[in-house]
C-alpha cells in the first residue's frame, strides 16, 4: 500500500493561532496606550503643550511689568491678548478673570492662569490638570534650595543643534594668561542644584554643585581647574569675563540664556542672611570702615594723604614714588595720580568686608555644597575696594572654603598679583517652566 503524507488539520489550526498572536502581540505593541504610535503620538503633544505653556507665562510676566510700571493693578485678559499680539502669539483668545482663561484656536487646547502665575490645563471634558510652576513649587516648599535637578546645558530642539559652547578669556582681558572654557553635550558631567529665586521672583535660580572646569581639565584629578585673574586688568575686567565663562552654560532648552551670570556676592549673603551695613562692624571709626567715603590727594613729594566722611584721616605709609597714585575711577578705568600732582583728586568708597559662613548661619547640607573644604574655592562676579593706612587696595570676592572674602589683585602703590578660583555659572530656568518639564534628582 502507497501513504499519502501531509499536514493534519491540527497542525494547520496551531499553525493560525500561532500567527495570530504574533501578529495581536505586533499590533499591541505599535498601537494601544503604550504603543508606540501612541507614546509618540503623547510625546509631540507634551513638547506643544510645554510650548504653549512657555507663551502664556511670558504674556503673563510680560504683563504683569507693564502693570507695575504703570502703577500696579491685577492682569487682565485684554492686557495678555495684548501681550500675545506683542510676542507673536497668533490664532488665541484670552477671556475671563482670575483665572483668565487662554484658548489655542489651532490646536483646541484650553488653559487657566491664576493671579499667582500658575497654570492649569483644561481637559476636553472639563478635568484640569494642574502645572504647578518651578517658582510655586519654590514658595511652596515644594523645591528647596540644595536640591539637585536635572538641567542640559546644550541647546536642542527648537532652539538649536549646537553639541559645544565654547569661550577663550584672553590674557589682555584678565591680566594673567588664554584660558577657554567649553561645555560638551557628550562629555559634560555637571550637577546643577536650586540657589534660590530671581530678585523679580519670575525665575527659579540654578548653580553648579562645584566650579566648572577649563578645557581638557574636566578629570576632577587636574592640577588646574581654576580661572586666574591678575592685576588692574583682572579687576577691571572680572565681572565680564566671570559671566562670559558663565554664559555657555546657559544655553539649554529650559534656561533664559540672556540672564545666564556668574554667582555674586549678593547670591552668597542671600543664603546666610549676612547683611555687611547691619552685620559688619569691623573698623568702625577707622579710614576701613564699611561705607566710608574717602578722598585722596598727593602732597606733591611722592607721598598721598586721605580722609573719611568719618573724619578718619593720614598719609599712606606705603612707597608711591615710583607708581604714583593707582586707582580704578567711576567709568571703571586705570587713573593715576602723578607724584608731583597736588590737585587731582581720587574719590573711592570702602566695600571691603569678610566674614565666616558657618552652620549657624546654614544648614549642614546648604553648607557642604555652597562652602565646605575641597572644591568650594571659587570667584565671585562682586569687586571690593579697601582703603587702610598703607594704601589703597582692589579686591575680586571669593568663597575660599567657610571664608567669604576676596582675592587682592593690585594696589595703589603699583603692586599686583594674581589669583585663581572656580567658577559657578547661575542659569536663570524659563518661567514658563513647571515640575512636569524638570526631573528632581536625589544625592
Amino acid at each position: 500500500m502507497k501513504k499519502e503524507r501531509g499536514i493534519t488539520l491540527i497542525a494547520l489550526v496551531i499553525t493560525i493561532i500561532v500567527l495570530l498572536i504574533l501578529a495581536g502581540v505586533s499590533i499591541a505593541m505599535l498601537t494601544g496606550q503604550n504603543g508606540i504610535l501612541t507614546q509618540a503620538q503623547r510625546a509631540s503633544e507634551q513638547t506643544d503643550i510645554g510650548k504653549e505653556k512657555e507663551e502664556i507665562a511670558l504674556a503673563y510676566n510680560g504683563a504683569v511689568l507693564k502693570k507695575t510700571q504703570e502703577g500696579g493693578g491685577a492682569v487682565t485678559a485684554d492686557d495678555l491678548k495684548d501681550q500675545f499680539d506683542s510676542n507673536g502669539v497668533k490664532n488665541v483668545i484670552a477671556s475671563g478673570s482670575n483665572p483668565i482663561t487662554v484658548t489655542f484656536t489651532d490646536s483646541g487646547r484650553k488653559y487657566e492662569i491664576d493671579s499667582n502665575g500658575n497654570i492649569t490645563q483644561v481637559g476636553t471634558g472639563g478635568e484640569t490638570t494642574t502645572a504647578k510652576s518651578l517658582v510655586q513649587a519654590f514658595k511652596d516648599g515644594d523645591i528647596k534650595v540644595g536640591d539637585y535637578i536635572s538641567y542640559n546645558p546644550i541647546a536642542t530642539g527648537d532652539t538649536g543643534s549646537e553639541d559645544k559652547y565654547t569661550y577663550e578669556s584672553l590674557q589682555a582681558s584678565n591680566g594673567y594668561g588664554n584660558q577657554t572654557y567649553s561645555v560638551k553635550n557628550d562629555t559634560e558631567k555637571v550637577n546643577w542644584i536650586v540657589l534660590g529665586l530671581s530678585d523679580d521672583g519670575n525665575n527659579l535660580l540654578i548653580t553648579t554643585g562645584s566650579p566648572i572646569r577649563k578645557e581638557g581639565t574636566n578629570n576632577p584629578s587636574s592640577d588646574d581647574p581654576y580661572f586666574y585673574l591678575k592685576g588692574s586688568a583682572g579687576y577691571i575686567n572680572a565681572e565680564t569675563e566671570l559671566k562670559n565663562i558663565s554664559k555657555i552654560y546657559g544655553n539649554g532648552d529650559l534656561a533664559d540664556s540672556e540672564k545666564t551670570r556668574s554667582i555674586t556676592i549678593e547670591d552668597i549673603n542671600k543664603l546666610t542672611g549676612f547683611n555687611p551695613d547691619e552685620d559688619y562692624t569691623n573698623g568702625q571709626g577707622e579710614i576701613y570702615e564699611y561705607g566710608n567715603n574717602i578722598t585722596v590727594q598727593g602732597n606733591g613729594d611722592g607721598t598721598y594723604k586721605y580722609s573719611g566722611l568719618n573724619e578718619a584721616k593720614g598719609t599712606f605709609t606705603n612707597n608711591h614714588r615710583n607708581s604714583g597714585f593707582q586707582y580704578i575711577d567711576d567709568s571703571n578705568q586705570l587713573k593715576t595720580i602723578a607724584t608731583t600732582d597736588t590737585s587731582t583728586t581720587a574719590n573711592l568708597t570702602e566695600t571691603y568686608y569678610y566674614y565666616t559662613a558657618d552652620t549657624n548661619m546654614v544648614s549642614e547640607d546648604i553648607y557642604n555644597k555652597f562652602f565646605n573644604t575641597g572644591d568650594k574655592y571659587y570667584w565671585l562676579a562682586s569687586r571690593a575696594v579697601d582703603v587702610y593706612s598703607n594704601c589703597a587696595s582692589f579686591y575680586v570676592r571669593v568663597v575660599d572654603g567657610g571664608d567669604v572674602g576676596a582675592g587682592l589683585l593690585f594696589n595703589s602703590d603699583g603692586y599686583g598679583l594674581g589669583h585663581g578660583y572656580g567658577v559657578r555659572p547661575v542659569v536663570y530656568l524659563k518661567s514658563g517652566i513647571t515640575v512636569d518639564d524638570v526631573k528632581m534628582l536625589g544625592e
